[in-house]
């Protein structure tokens, strides 16, 4: 088994879509639809994405799919759900990134889409808590195991480095199959991409101003106030002059 472990807005369908493309894995399962793939009357739930449909199907060569949870045990000092840093410990895992920046107007945009407000469970504070989370637990544990590796989507800008990064990520999995790197970095695909809208182009022209302004409860300025917490992090990973960082 692999098990993919995200963040929201990370790159997750791309993630799980580039993984499915291995010869080497045969199933796919969501923890939200576990019970439903045991159940041998259970119809398979597909999942439509730009590069195909994924259909979640249980077999023991899969990629299982979780995003990060709070563990309840834990209050100050903020870590992942200690299932999910037990399964990492021991199994094959990857793990996609993005600037934290760049998915907090994601998650705001497809909740203003979906139509989700404060009380309907929009909560741009919450997913900032979640960065910190990711990167205070891998400081402490993830970064331990050799076989724990992240993909920076945002990073991976052209062809080139993207079928690098990516063969090096599949060989750490233990795939052999070299055809899917080179096939995501030629046509760059990045599933369940949201298209254009005014956040996101104010995030590529670096208008940190209109960002600031147009992302909810003052969530951009929480999250620089979680800087030194969660950039030693990313600049481990290959982040550099972040706007949030100045």
């Amino acid at each position: 088994m692999i098990y993919c472990l995200t963040q929201h807005h990370t790159g997750t369908w791309s993630t799980l879509a580039w993984i499915l493309r291995h010869r080497e894995v045969e199933g796919f399962l969501t923890t939200e639809h576990i019970f439903d793939i045991l159940e041998p009357s259970s119809n398979f739930p597909v999942h439509p994405m730009e590069s195909g449909d994924l259909v979640e199907e249980f077999h023991p060569s899969m990629v299982y799919h979780e995003h990060l949870r709070f563990d309840s045990m834990w209050e100050e000092n903020l870590r992942i759900d200690r299932s999910q840093v037990l399964i990492a410990s021991v199994t094959r895992t990857v793990i996609p990134i993005r600037d934290p920046l760049a998915t907090l107007i994601s998650y705001q945009f497809r909740a203003e889409r979906a139509g989700r407000t404060p009380e309907t469970g929009f909560a741009p504070l919450s997913h900032v808590d979640s960065w910190v989370l990711l990167a205070q637990t891998s400081r402490h544990v993830l970064k331990r195991f050799a076989h724990i590796k992240f993909i920076p989507w945002d990073l991976l800008v052209d062809a080139l480095k993207t079928t690098k990064y990516l063969l090096g990520i599949a060989e750490n999995l233990g795939l052999k199959d070299r055809e899917p790197s080179f096939e995501f970095a030629e046509k760059m695909i990045r599933n369940n991409d949201a298209g254009t809208y005014g956040l996101k182009q104010a995030y590529q022209e670096k208008d940190f101003g209109k960002i600031k302004n147009g992302v909810s409860q003052g969530a951009v300025e929480y999250l620089i106030s979680k800087r030194d917490l969660i950039k030693p992090f990313l600049e481990f990973l290959g982040y550099k002059d972040l706007m949030w960082w100045t």
